[in-house]
This record gives structure tokens, sequence and C-alpha cells, in this order.
């Protein structure tokens, strides 16, 4: 019994010291070269499709969103998500949260291929595909 305890002690120190290096080196790299979005998505946004579970909505002049991003502050319009114009607050560089009806909505961000925001939000299951408005 000490034997095999002895081993598998081994082989766990062998493997925490073996792979060491790597796990130092994507905790560096998560902490200095995360990705900082809170510059490149203030602005007007239109939303031009979602996704609800399984379903796929293409938004048009009665289901729509639009949203705009100041520096401190967020505006919903439309009636996909809640119609909100309040304060928000940067999370990371990559996610954002605001207080809406009672609880608080996060919004986690990324660029697709074309240059569009995707918004995935926290508890209501929605993923936002949004295009920059012009003007």
């Amino acid at each position: 019994m000490k034997r095999i305890l002895l081993t598998s002690l081994v082989l766990v120190l062998f493997s925490a010291v073996l792979f060491a290096p790597v796990y130092g080196m994507l905790i560096y790299y998560v902490n200095n070269n995360a990705v900082d979005y809170s510059s490149e998505v203030d602005g007007n946004w239109k939303v031009f499709q979602y996704y609800k579970g399984n379903e796929r909505v293409v938004c048009n002049e009665e289901i729509y969103m639009n949203l705009t991003l100041t520096a401190d502050k967020i505006l919903v319009e439309g009636t996909v998500l809640p119609e909100v114009n309040t304060y928000y607050s940067w999370n990371n560089g990559t996610s954002l949260s605001y207080e809406c009806e009672g609880s608080t909505m996060t919004f986690f961000l990324s660029f697709d291929n074309n240059n569009n925001l995707k918004i995935t939000t926290s508890d209501s299951g929605y993923i936002l595909l949004l295009r920059r408005e012009e003007g």
C-alpha cells in the first residue's frame, strides 16, 4: 500500500513540475494580453439579427433594437430587450453590466470577422448581432 501511495505522489508531483511553466505562461498571457473592447464599442449600434435558443430572428420595422453606448451610459431602445437609459460599468474589457427592472444585466462582447458586434446576454439567453450605425 505504501508503494502505491508513494508512486501516486511521485506521478502527481512530477506532472505538476512538468506543466508548471505552461500554467505560468497561460496565467501571464491572460493577465497581460486580455482583449479590451471598452474603447471600440462607443457609439450607435443596430441589431440586424438575434438568436434566442434555437430560433434565429431577423430584425425589421416591428422587431428591432438600437443600442447607444457612451463613456458611462447605455441606451437600449426597441422590442428585443427591455428599454433602458442608465449608467453601466465595465466588469473587464469584454463584459459590462447595468441595472434593468430590478436585476443586473450583463453583456459579453466580441467582434466577428465582418466587424459586427456580438453580444451574449447573461440571463435571457440572447445572442445579438449588431452593426455600427452611420451618422
